[in-house]
């Protein structure tokens, strides 16, 4: 596994434990237990790794996020992640994929999208200029998820653009294939038809 994918993977796991825990009602060491239990593979074995069966049974949920997010999340990861969020770029993505991007690698840079404006500032510095010009044209889309709506319309209504103009064209070709035919068989026949 690429070690991007691990990350997401890893974040996603913690989202949903996280998600999960809040629905019980448990103590710390309960809650580290239940995490713990779901680990699987290598995380598993590294967990199993650097406990001893005492501390299996007594660690908080927070002390175990601590040791889990030194692992998986070390300060350089971090680093090179929210570096890369900041230099995030649309390129040549779809708006669907450069949001999914944005989405994912915001979690290193969680102080640069903590508040509304700072997140539709972050995401439309990286939508491609025709995109983005649209946008700030257009004074109705402050926030995030306006931004990402309109910029998903923008690229559906371009598209269905044309696939207009290909349809169009496509018609023409065959009304000049067509006439050019006509124009044929009436040269066969010295331009006169016969009955």
């Amino acid at each position: 596994m690429q070690y991007s994918a691990l990350i997401k993977t890893t974040h996603q796991w913690k989202k949903d434990i996280e998600r999960h825990l809040r629905m019980v009602e448990c103590t710390e060491t309960q809650k580290q237990m239940l995490a713990t239990f779901t680990l699987v593979g290598d995380a598993l074995q590294w967990w199993e790794s650097i406990t001893t069966m005492e501390e299996r049974t007594t660690l908080t949920y927070d002390q175990f996020q601590d040791r889990f997010d030194d692992k998986y999340f070390s300060f350089a990861v971090s680093a090179a992640k929210k570096k890369e969020f900041l230099n995030l770029q649309q390129g040549d993505r779809t708006v669907a994929e450069y949001e999914q991007e944005f989405t994912n690698l915001s979690l290193f840079a969680l102080e640069e999208v903590n508040i509304e404006v700072k997140k539709r500032a972050c995401f439309l510095n990286g939508l491609t200029w025709p995109i983005k010009k649209v946008i700030l044209g257009s004074p109705a889309y402050t926030t995030y998820s306006q931004v990402v709506d309109a910029a998903l319309q923008h690229c559906q209504a371009r598209k269905d653009y044309k696939r207009s103009m290909d349809e169009n064209q496509n018609d023409k070709d065959s009304i000049n294939h067509s006439a050019e035919g006509d124009g044929a068989r009436n040269k066969d026949t010295g331009g006169f038809q016969g009955h």
